[in-house]
């Protein structure tokens, strides 16, 4: 711009009051001054800072940063103080540390953070305070704001909640609750009910359990804790090793560490051995003759053939095949290749048929066909092959081929509806169109619309049926006294 030109600004006042209109452009940054400036409303005004460059503040609470300076502007950060100073509510007031850098923290309780130190002992402890043994003199009041405690291996202090301490043998220090367990040799150590109390162990580290049974782990010791985890191994289990009803027992195992398990029948694992022949049998026990008989209620291992095919029970009237009775069993499982079948009775259990190369023998069913419609003489809309349309059933695929001859002045439009509105009345069942795949022009279609006089065929699919009904709605316009052909012939499978 030329040297003679003069922007102004359109405040109602100058910068600040002490200078006239002129003085244009407002100043960017500060203005140093030994106090701050006046300006009035709607003036466009500098910044202002002291004579060492701080920038001015104004506080908005009723007194200053604090109540004996003027504090403009707000320290940022925080003042070292010996002690606590007074601010006012609304006060701008900065933070305030100890002389040993450390933030002050106000405690919302009667008293400080512990009943030896006065309220000036702030802030608040963060962690904890290492004390050879909690006394009174470390107590609080309800509601105090308090540091922690460890003890002198900086172990956190733990109160228990009980009356007594951690065991009858220590009284109120025995603080805090040991985490894990204590081991001893075996003298009980009593503790009283609600008491916060450490576990125990053996000298080997093993967790002693108090059984709760009349008697201990078993009838000759009453002392033994604790109780067995595992098994303990014994050649046969005999009455002086028993134990009483509601006692706490370890499990039994035989010499190659087989788990003993008694039968809860009359007799034992099968008719031939007594009730010592423990444990039952896991897997199957090979057979050469039919397996022996037992009792209703016995607990019985599972037999095999020398195959070691598993020796199955038939229910039926005839064993798995026709050919084959009583001790030719198991069921195969899988299946027998078989060049012809063989028939089987009803109720009997029969194995699976495959051929010769293993391919599963299913029974098949041939499509259904059926006429919809074969007609020269249709003069008015009309369903088919019903009003109440095909009961899809075991159908998942039906296919339609066809064709419509309209008559003179004749249009017609063909579409397929489906259902599952099972109201006994027909045409109080909600249909709606769907669409099917015309195979004839490879898209999917839902109407075949035929115009005056013309011969359109088609051939679609319904694939995948779900619905309960289906039927064809054919709807002809008819100005005279024309009919329509229409053919449909429908193939259903399963």
């Amino acid at each position: 711009m030329a040297d003679n030109t003069t922007t102004r600004v359109i405040g109602r006042v100058a910068d600040d009051a002490a200078n006239v209109a002129t003085d244009h452009p407002v100043k960017i940054g500060g203005v140093a001054n030994a106090a701050a400036g006046t300006v009035t409303e709607g003036d466009v005004a500098h910044l202002s800072m002291d004579l060492s460059r701080r920038m001015r503040t104004l506080a908005e609470g009723a007194g200053a940063a604090d109540a004996a300076a003027a504090g403009n502007p707000v320290l940022v950060g925080a003042k070292a103080n010996a002690a606590n100073v007074t601010v006012h509510e609304n006060d701008a007031a900065y933070l305030s540390v100890d002389l040993s850098s450390r933030l002050r923290v106000q405690a919302d309780g009667n008293v400080a953070d512990d009943a030896a130190n006065a309220v000036a002992e702030l802030p608040l402890k963060m962690g904890g305070v290492g004390v050879a043994v909690p006394t009174a003199a470390t107590s609080v009041t309800e509601n105090d704001k308090v540091h922690l405690l460890a003890d002198l291996k900086r172990q956190l202090w733990v109160h228990p909640v009980g009356g007594q301490a951690d065991n009858a043998a220590h009284i109120g220090t025995d603080w805090p609750v040991k985490v894990g367990g204590v081991a001893t040799d075996g003298t009980e150590l009593a503790v009283h009910d609600n008491d916060m109390v450490h576990l125990v162990t053996d000298l080997n580290r093993r967790l002693r359990v108090m059984p709760e049974g009349a008697a201990a782990d078993n009838a000759a010791a009453t002392t033994v804790a604790p109780v067995k985890v595992g098994v303990v191994a014994d050649a046969i289990p005999v009455d002086d090793a028993g134990v009483t009803d509601g006692d706490i027992a370890h499990l039994t195992s035989d010499l190659k560490r087989q788990l003993w398990v008694r039968p809860v029948g009359g007799v034992a694992d099968d008719a031939a051995n007594d009730v010592k022949e423990y444990p039952l049998k896991t897997g199957a026990v090979v057979a050469a003759a039919k397996p022996a008989a037992v009792s209703a209620g016995d607990l019985v291992h599972l037999t095999a053939d020398q195959y070691r095919c598993l020796l199955t029970s038939t229910q039926g009237m005839i064993a798995d095949g026709a050919a084959a009775t009583g001790f030719a069993d198991p069921v195969q499982v899988g299946g027998v290749a078989d060049v012809v079948l063989t028939a089987v009775d009803d109720g009997d259990v029969a194995h699976l048929v495959t051929d010769l190369y293993r391919r599963l023998r299913i029974t098949y069913t041939e499509p259904a066909l059926a006429s919809w419609i074969d007609s020269a003489a249709v003069a008015a809309d009309a369903y088919y092959p019903a009003e109440a349309g095909l009961d899809v059933d075991i159908y998942h695929n039906v296919t339609l081929t066809g064709k419509v001859i309209t008559g003179a002045d004749n249009t017609s439009v063909l579409t397929i509806e489906a259902t599952n509105d099972e109201d006994a009345t027909p045409a109080n069942r909600d249909w709606v169109t769907i669409y099917v795949y015309d195979n004839k022009n490879d898209t999917n279609i839902n109407q075949l619309a035929s115009g005056v006089g013309v011969t359109t065929t088609f051939a679609w699919s319904l694939n995948g049926l779900g619905f309960k009904y289906v039927r064809a709605n054919y709807n002809i316009t008819r100005p005279a006294a024309n009919n329509d052909t229409v053919i449909i012939k429908a193939r259903y499978e399963v």
